[in-house]
C-alpha cells in the first residue's frame, strides 16, 4: 500500500449541521431555519461543493440570501462547532501514515480545505497540503475527474 485517501465528513470526522446551523444563525442573529434553507434549500452548499462558488462568492451567496453579512470567521466557528474529530480513526491514520501517503478527499467547498488547520487542527499534520476538496476540481464524487494529482498516477 502506497497511498491512503480518506473521506472527511462522517468518517475521520462527526459532522453535525444542526450544529453549523445553529452556530451560524447566532452569528448572524437569523432563525435557524432561514440559515438552513439559505445553505441547503437554494444550492448553496451545492455550489460550492462542486466548484461553482469560490470562498468569497459563497460568502457573498450565503450574506445575500441570509441579509446580512456571514464572515468567513462565523463560517469557520461554525464548522468548526459542528466538526468532531474521531479519536478511534485518527490513530490507525497516524499508523498508516507511517507506511504510505496519507490524502483527504471531501465533498466541500475550498473554505473547508483552505481553512482545516482552524477546523480540525487535530488532522491538519496528517494531511497537509494533501486535503482536496471536490470544489477544487469542479465535480463531485465519484466523477472520475475528482482524483488529486498526487494520486491519480497510482
Amino acid at each position: 500500500m502506497r497511498c491512503v485517501l480518506f473521506d472527511l465528513d462522517d468518517v475521520l470526522v462527526d459532522y453535525d449541521r444542526s450544529v453549523r446551523v445553529q452556530h451560524l444563525a447566532t452569528a448572524i442573529g437569523r432563525s435557524p431555519a432561514a440559515v438552513h434553507e439559505a445553505i441547503y434549500d437554494y444550492g448553496i452548499e451545492d455550489a460550492g461543493d462542486r466548484g461553482a462558488l469560490d470562498a468569497r462568492a459563497y460568502l457573498a451567496a450565503l450574506s445575500t440570501w441570509l441579509g446580512g453579512e456571514v464572515s468567513k470567521a462565523a463560517w469557520i466557528a461554525a464548522r468548526r462547532a459542528a466538526t468532531q474529530p474521531r479519536p478511534e480513526l485518527l490513530a490507525p491514520a497516524e499508523a498508516a501514515s507511517e507506511r504510505a501517503t496519507l490524502g483527504l478527499l471531501t465533498h466541500n467547498g475550498v473554505l473547508m480545505t483552505g481553512h482545516l488547520p482552524q477546523i480540525v487542527p487535530a488532522l491538519f499534520l496528517l494531511f497537509a497540503r494533501r486535503a482536496f476538496a471536490s470544489a477544487q476540481f469542479g465535480a463531485r464524487k465519484p466523477t472520475p475527474t475528482v482524483t488529486p494529482p498526487a494520486y491519480a498516477a497510482h
